[in-house]
């Protein structure tokens, strides 16, 4: 009987762990289009609305899902609280800090800091060619992320009820 249930407890483990693994391929292009619109709303509230970049960013960080908002708020509560930190150092450090909350990757995380480096440091049409170059990049990056989530969340599923059915034929 105590046999029979650990060994149905090491398959619900088991499981659990591919599901969990699973899911963050499954959440990764759901962040990186949370991530698209975020940007898309920066992109309005400084080219079209004038909106200070503080208060931008808490409007993006209000719009979209929470698992992304996370960047878009550090990001504004690192300006207001107005020490000496560029705009740039700011942005990183709230990607930095962010990165173990969402599923993006370490290529994600490059594109956004890279994407800190030309905020609100030039005119009004290198802004939005800036935008638009982000907005590529991430897009480039959820069609990947796609293709990836589809290679691996069945398999990582699979792998976990297999993976405890294993360990019991092993134990057995």
């Amino acid at each position: 009987m105590i046999i029979k249930l650990f060994l149905g407890i090491v398959i619900i483990i088991s499981s659990m762990v591919g599901i969990a693994i699973a899911n963050r391929y499954a959440m990764r292009p759901a962040q990186l289009r949370a991530l698209q619109s975020g940007i898309n709303i920066l992109q309005t509230e400084i080219l079209y609305f004038s909106s200070p970049l503080p208060e931008a960013l808490h409007k993006v960080s209000k719009a979209i899902s929470d698992d992304i908002s996370i960047i878009f708020n550090r990001a504004s509560k690192g300006l207001m609280e107005k020490k000496r930190y560029t705009i740039n150092e700011v942005w990183t450090r709230a990607v930095e800090d962010s990165m173990d909350t969402t599923a993006l990757t370490e290529e994600d995380k490059v594109i956004l800091i890279n994407f800190g480096l030309g905020l609100g440091n030039s005119d009004k049409e290198s802004q939005v060619r800036h935008f638009q170059l982000i907005m590529e990049q991430i897009k480039k990056q959820e069609v990947k992320a796609e293709e990836i989530r589809k290679k691996n969340e069945k398999l990582y599923k699979s792998l976990g009820v297999l993976g405890g059915m294993a360990i019991t034929v092993l134990i057995l």
